[in-house]
């Protein structure tokens, strides 16, 4: 009997018609869910369970802030060396503190129990988000659709990367699926019902206390566009509101209470200026968007490119009546979205969210990972239409396919002659040829079920070659990032130290950023502003933990000046802790290093 990843990558015959697509078979579309959301979240856990440190900075702060958390008590405020801390609404910290709990068990609260915590969050969200779009897909579409747009989530390379971080976005990126799935029934349904405003205020709610007004962004406008086009406006309209009072009643209840303690300190306004209008524009923010979407959604940019070509070369006029012809059937609940309408609302979802973000003054690429979730419907709908065997666009698509594999194959078979690094890398003739030719082969099986009507084993083949090289790929990065983390491995025996000289001193980092020093020695730590304005109330003296071959190099521009070497605290560590001695002027000392270093 085939399990759920098998039937995912054979589901699909020549036949055409609604016996084809399977959508009216819910336990199947469940198990193929479950199935691939299996899969994938075997490689987001991948470096969780093979013990990743954290060495990313708000990784490292989201940590910080849940272990304060856990050890005062402290639900509602949240804080980071004792000061409130609410730049972002309190998932984060929550999501990790009640990982933590579960994780610790009996045992103490230490870094690989909170590097856990940090990390297994955004693996089951993502996983979670696969197994939502499978299902949903696959209810709408059939059950071709719903193992694509499985796959199309599930190995893009921007899911798999921020899967295996600690940062917030797969979460948001799931609960984002979440109030989409009822928004497109909100917007495309003939009569939707209260299940599916109940649905899309749950999701936009939890959106809310996730990261603040980004969950609008996402889903509110195409639904306020589709629902005014659509008929019974007036219906549709009284549900979007029933749906923003559940996100109301979910999201307002920590505003309100953080507004009552500290009244100066947080709105939603702020929280939506700070979001939208601070910090992290890039030099080419006008195309840094549309490159980091381009490259994220990898490997499926350049197949959904194609599908583009093959699809609309023969005009734009017709699509909605195609889709709803090779669509129909799919799902045999009378009151499901038309297949066209449906894609147009994820169209609509994804290009409007991508306009705001624009519009935005903050371009960091995780940012677009709450797009993909359209992104990868509205890429569904067009690949799970290439069904009908012989077709023209499916043979349009087909030679398109081949053409592209002949020219990834040449490329990566002559390797060793036009590029340098892969011979640095050892990667001669010997693996160029035999690769090239796997490539080649791969597209040329693709082809060919474009060309039978089974874009599903078109688009699951692929993925699984997929699957394989980022199972590989996570596991040398996550060992080489155990290897490489000298904090990390270091961090017991530097706290050692700075015990020895006592527990009333001051720490200055130098060398890694703060919030990560702070995790790891498990105590305040400064930057060298600190240590160059050091605040008048505290007169403790200074250590300064930093790298051994910084401290000892007498080039170094800052220690090299200072001469810090016959300071150094006994250990044998490529860390090394300098304790000041008393009665000089060590501000004044590192204010001068550092402006000749200037």
């Amino acid at each position: 009997m085939a399990g759920p990843v098998e039937t995912a990558l054979q589901v699909g015959s020549p036949v055409a018609g609604a016996d084809r697509s399977g959508g009216g078979r819910w336990p199947g579309t469940l198990s193929m869910a479950l199935g691939l959301g299996l899969a994938a979240g075997a490689v987001y856990l991948l470096p969780a369970l093979l013990g990743r440190p954290l060495v990313e900075t708000p990784e490292a702060r989201v940590a910080v802030v849940a272990r304060e958390m856990l050890q005062s008590g402290e639900w509602v405020l949240p804080t980071l060396g004792g000061e409130v801390r609410l730049n972002k609404p309190p998932w984060a910290y929550w999501q990790t503190a009640v990982a933590a709990k579960l994780l610790q068990g009996d045992g103490p609260l230490d870094e690989t129990v909170m590097a856990r915590a940090v990390l297994l969050p955004s693996a089951l969200a993502a996983a979670l988000t696969v197994v939502l779009l499978t299902i949903v897909a696959g209810r709408v579409w059939g059950r071709e659709a719903g193992a694509i747009a499985g796959c199309c989530c599930g190995v893009s390379w921007m899911v798999i990367r921020y899967s295996q971080m600690g940062y917030l976005d797969c979460t948001l990126m799931a609960v984002c699926a979440v109030g989409l799935s009822g928004a497109g029934w909100l917007a495309a349904a003939p009569r939707p019902g209260a299940v599916s405003a109940l649905v899309f205020g749950a999701g936009l709610g939890l959106g809310l206390l996730v990261k603040g007004p980004l969950a609008l962004i996402v889903v509110l406008p195409a639904l306020l566009i589709c629902s005014c086009c659509a008929p019974a406006p007036v219906r549709r309209l009284l549900l979007i509101l029933a749906g923003l009072g559940v996100a109301a009643l979910i999201a307002l209840p920590w505003f309100v209470l953080v507004a009552r303690r500290l009244p100066a300190e947080v709105s939603f306004w702020a929280l939506l200026d700070r979001e939208m209008a601070s910090g992290h524009e890039q030099n080419d923010r006008w195309v840094y968007y549309l490159y980091k979407l381009a490259g994220g959604f990898a490997p499926w940019t350049p197949i959904l490119l194609l599908a583009l070509v093959a699809i609309f070369s023969r005009g734009f006029s017709g699509l909605a009546e195609w889709l709803d012809r090779r669509l129909s059937g799919c799902c045999p609940d009378g009151h499901a979205p038309a297949p066209s309408a449906f894609f147009r609302f994820f169209v609509i979802a994804a290009l409007s969210s991508l306009a705001i973000l624009y519009a935005s003054a903050k371009q960091q690429e995780h940012y677009l990972l709450p797009l993909f979730p359209p992104l990868v419907l509205a890429a569904t709908g067009l690949l799970s239409a290439l069904r009908k065997p012989g077709g023209r666009r499916e043979e349009r698509m087909a030679w398109l396919q081949l053409a592209a594999g002949a020219t990834v194959g040449l490329a990566v078979a002559t390797l060793p002659a036009w590029c340098g690094h892969g011979a640095d890398l050892g990667l001669g003739y010997g693996f160029a040829v035999p690769a090239g030719l796997a490539l080649a082969a791969l597209h040329f099986y693709m082809a060919r079920q474009w060309v039978e009507g089974r874009p599903a084993r078109a688009v699951g083949i692929f993925a699984v070659a997929v699957w394989i090289a980022a199972a590989a790929y996570s596991a040398m990065w996550t060992w080489q990032v155990q290897s490489t983390s000298n904090l990390a491995r270091e961090a017991a025996s530097v706290r050692e130290q700075l015990d020895a000289v006592g527990p009333q001193v001051r720490v200055c980092g130098i060398g890694y950023p703060v919030p990560l020093m702070v995790f790891y020695l498990r105590r305040p730590v400064s930057g060298l502003e600190e240590l160059k304005n050091p605040s008048a109330e505290s007169g403790a003296p200074w250590v300064i933990v930093a790298r051994r071959n910084d401290i000892l190099d007498p080039a170094h521009p800052l220690f090299g000046r200072l001469g810090l070497a016959s300071f150094l605290v006994p250990g044998s560590g490529k860390l090394a802790v300098v304790r000041l001695p008393e009665g000089q002027d060590w501000p004044r000392r590192v204010a001068e290093a550092l402006a000749r270093r200037e």
